[in-house]
């Protein structure tokens, strides 16, 4: 099992390109929405690294709104977490089920 940071912010300079969950969708909006969300306060991103490389392993995004995409214009529905529906009991249960899996969590 690799050794992991404790959670802390996103940063800036985070190496966003490498990360790779396993869902596109999931690594897409860590590597091209992340930091822009998390410096403009729309939601706070908590990263993950592994220890050794410094590369994010995981995160967690939180927000205080939601955009349910049926009241989006159909030009703006491409964004977001198509292949993942929402469930909020289940969400953070299903990331660290993805982590255990992969060995970096226990």
């Amino acid at each position: 099992m690799a050794e992991v940071t404790a959670p802390r912010p996103l940063a800036e300079d985070d190496e966003r390109s490498h990360f790779d969950c396993g869902r596109e969708s999931l690594n897409a909006w860590c590597q091209r929405h992340a930091w822009h969300n998390h410096a403009a306060g729309l939601s706070r991103v908590s990263v993950i690294c592994d220890n050794e490389t410094k590369l994010i392993v995981g995160y967690v995004t939180l927000s205080a709104a939601q955009i349910e995409r049926e009241f989006l214009a159909k030009r703006d529905r491409r964004w977001g977490f198509a292949d993942v529906p929402f469930d909020p009991q289940r969400a953070m249960i299903v990331r660290m089920a993805d982590l255990a899996k992969s060995g970096i969590v226990g």
